[in-house]
């Protein structure tokens, strides 16, 4: 929308108030992208619905056609206006009023007062940014260039350009805001590119949300800008339709392309404009299409996954992944209208998995002193097949559990005593048996936001399992025969892997290569076989090795 200012110099506002048909080209980058050239306001119920301006101008004229008289239809094409230039203006700060502060991950606040009295806060929240910043927060004290009627307030945030991972509320606070039109800006740098910005009001209270560090502030409108908004709001409106109805099919456009940033800034604008009635209609159409567009993405995920449309192959989840990170950025907006019904309660049977389990862990141990031999081989591999997880609805979070199979148990252990005794006493011991006693338990998180390769990245925590493993002993000092049993958690973590404090459960990233590998289909994702050996103090050396397989197994 920063082309929208560029209508509003002084050939701008006669044109808007002789012939009321401006419609600015609309390219705001929080808030409106190029909608068209200059045209009459488009009806919600018009014909021209998604397409803000036309391309030929037809009209009938008579003709005398071998002899006959016929009516003949003519068509010229419109000659494209010149674009509107985006506004630069000066701007002026008020040093001494600037107020500055260290922003950390956890957050941080300024505050301050203009001038004039205005009360001006910002408040970024914790997870904004993943290191310290210095930001600065001067107040503006005048802007040369300025097309608007009256500068109520306004700032500059440095450094500027910077991104926000989570949005900041910057709010102005005036003993006395003028009632009816009042505008959002904002501008780069010290002033260039100056666009309107979303802002909300509350009595003589303003607040606008913020995603990244740049100039804000706001202003009162004149009569001849009234005009120019509408237009330049309709011809927005018209290309959100068309870029929500590409969306209602292909759910990598809901997600990709910015059209949520821009229905929210859209919808946000228009809250701030309620002093324009004509408004109210393209609102009410847009809610309801952008509604029906995030079902209609939701059922061509649901039948892509689940292979039931047309041409949908069996396993595809990029579009559930690409509805998902769309529903994120919904929530993060506030966008609670596009949420029921909750889009993830309807896609919960396309993100049902899988998960097989094999681990085997070989020992040996074989030394000679003058006081004892010993030698030792023990093997254990144990497995879970088709351990159902399953994702939890509102959640990023599947989980599942189930038992552990022993497929085999072998333990071999001598121990030749020398020292003081004539003869030698052996003992020996041999496995009995082995039985699970505690079922291994998954968690897979899947982060939609955050892609690996082109897919959602995955983490699999694994909260181990148990087994029970019996043993018997004899000495040939003695006749009787004992027997010991031990527990140990299966399957241990390995080195590399992320412990969680003060449990025994541990994290792996399945599509961290080189063990971790996406696959795709039935089978979604595979991890090893990996095997790592060592040797602990006393000179028993092991040999680990583990795999996991995840299966995509959704509901048809």
């Amino acid at each position: 929308m920063k082309d929208f200012f560029g209508t509003l110099t002084s050939k701008g506002v006669e044109r808007a108030v002789v012939t009321s048909r401006i419609l600015a080209v609309v390219t705001a980058v929080a808030l409106l992208t190029t909608a068209g050239a200059l045209a009459a306001p488009v009806s919600p119920s018009s014909s021209a619905f998604g397409s803000a301006v036309a391309k030929k101008r037809c009209h009938f004229v008579k003709k005398k056609v071998q002899g006959k008289v016929k009516r003949v239809r003519v068509c010229t094409k419109v000659k494209p206006k010149p674009k509107p230039k985006p506004v630069d203006v000066s701007v002026s700060l008020d040093a001494n009023r600037a107020s500055s502060f260290t922003l950390t991950p956890s957050g941080g606040t300024a505050a301050l007062t203009t001038a004039n009295g205005a009360k001006l806060t910002l408040s970024v929240p914790g997870g904004a940014t993943a290191t310290n910043v210095t930001v600065r927060v001067t107040p503006i004290s005048s802007i040369r260039g300025f097309p608007l009627r009256k500068v109520v307030a306004g700032v500059q945030l440095e450094p500027e350009g910077l991104q926000l991972s989570r949005p900041a509320k910057l709010t102005i606070n005036a003993s006395s805001i003028p009632q009816g039109r009042l505008i959002g800006f904002s501008y780069a740098g010290h002033g260039r590119q100056l666009h309107p910005y979303p802002l909300a009001r509350e009595g003589n209270t303003l607040s606008a949300t913020i995603t990244h560090f740049s100039g804000y502030g706001a202003a009162i409108v004149t009569d001849a800008a009234r005009v120019v908004i509408l237009g330049t709001m309709v011809a927005e409106w018209a290309s959100i339709v068309s870029d929500l109805r590409v969306a209602a099919v292909d759910p990598s456009h809901l997600a990709n392309t910015g059209v949520l940033n821009r229905y929210w800034a859209w919808k946000a604008v228009a809250k701030a404009y309620a002093w324009i009635p004509e408004l109210t209609s393209y609102v009410a159409q847009l809610t309801t299409l952008a509604q029906q567009t995030v079902r209609d993405a939701v059922s061509r995920a649901r039948e892509a996954c689940q292979g039931r449309g047309r041409h949908a192959p069996l396993h595809e989840l990029a579009p559930v992944f690409d509805v998902l990170r769309a529903v994120e950025l919904a929530a993060a907006l506030g966008l609670g209208e596009l949420l029921q019904p909750p889009p993830e309660f309807e896609l919960a049977g396309c993100l049902h998995f899988e998960l097989d389990l094999d681990y085997r862990v070989r020992s040996e141990l074989n030394t000679s002193s003058a006081s004892e031999d010993h030698t030792l081989s023990s093997e254990l591999a144990v497995k879970a097949t088709k351990v159902p997880i399953a994702l939890f609805p509102g959640r990023r979070r599947a989980a599942g559990e189930g038992a552990l199979e022993v497929t085999t148990w072998s333990y071999s252990e001598t121990i030749v005593e020398h020292q003081g005794n004539d003869p030698p006493v052996t003992c020996t011991s041999k496995s009995v048996s082995a039985a699970p006693s505690r079922n291994v338990r998954w968690s897979l998180e899947i982060e939609p936001l955050i892609q690996t390769g082109g897919h959602p990245y995955m983490m699999l925590t694994v909260d181990p399992g148990a087994v029970g493993l019996t043993r018997n002993w004899k000495c040939t000092s003695t006749s009787e025969t004992s027997l010991s049993t031990a527990t140990s958690d299966v399957p241990p973590f390995f080195p590399g892997d992320a412990g969680i404090a003060g449990s025994t459960s541990y994290r792996v990233p399945l599509f961290e290569p080189p063990f971790g590998q996406f696959v795709g289909g039935d089978v979604y994702a595979t991890f090893g076989p990996q095997t790592i050996s060592g040797t602990v103090p006393g000179g028993l050396t092991y040999t680990m090795t583990r795999s996991f397989v995840l299966r995509h197994t959704p509901d048809r």
